[in-house]
């Protein structure tokens, strides 16, 4: 059993039945039944109340929302009890790089000017030679060699 800890969005409302669909005897549960079904659960997804935390005498799997928990997120319970925590890490380097060259491209071409000159119903092109810069030109430094960097 898979119990579902975070508030479920719009956005997250049906993963508990697409999780069940993608893994046929699987049970998953949603947020609201979560009090009552932590004390059979094999795993978790998300932050999990300390309050929560001592009636899971099953749980062997926590798996965190975010590649970087929240530093609350390991309170000391937690840090003792046998739970295998796991996290987000790696799961969206691909579109985390692809969105730093977007806004690496549109502060380069001086897109934020643009947009505010749209604002204020302005259109007059910026002659100034440094208000664009000329990436045959440039030179770009990544600091960090994480997943993300080196995808970047």
């Amino acid at each position: 059993m898979l119990v579902m800890l975070p508030e479920l969005a719009a956005e997250t409302a049906d993963w508990p039945g697409r999780l069940e669909a993608a893994a046929p005897g699987l049970r998953v549960v949603a947020p609201g039944e979560a009090a009552d079904a932590i004390a059979e659960a094999d795993a978790a997804y998300g932050v999990l109340p300390e309050e929560l935390l001592g009636r899971a005498t099953r749980l062997r799997w926590l798996q965190a929302p975010q590649a970087g928990p929240a530093p609350d997120f390991y309170y000391p319970a937690l840090v003792e009890h046998p739970v295998t925590v796991t996290n987000m890490r790696d799961t969206y380097t691909d579109h985390v790089a692809a969105h730093t060259l977007a806004l690496v491209l549109a502060m380069a071409r001086g897109l934020p000017r643009y947009v505010l000159d749209q604002q204020a119903v302005r259109w007059a092109p910026d002659w100034d030679p440094g208000s664009v810069l000329a990436l045959s030109e440039a030179n770009a430094l990544i600091i960090g060699a994480g997943a993300v960097g080196a995808e970047v």
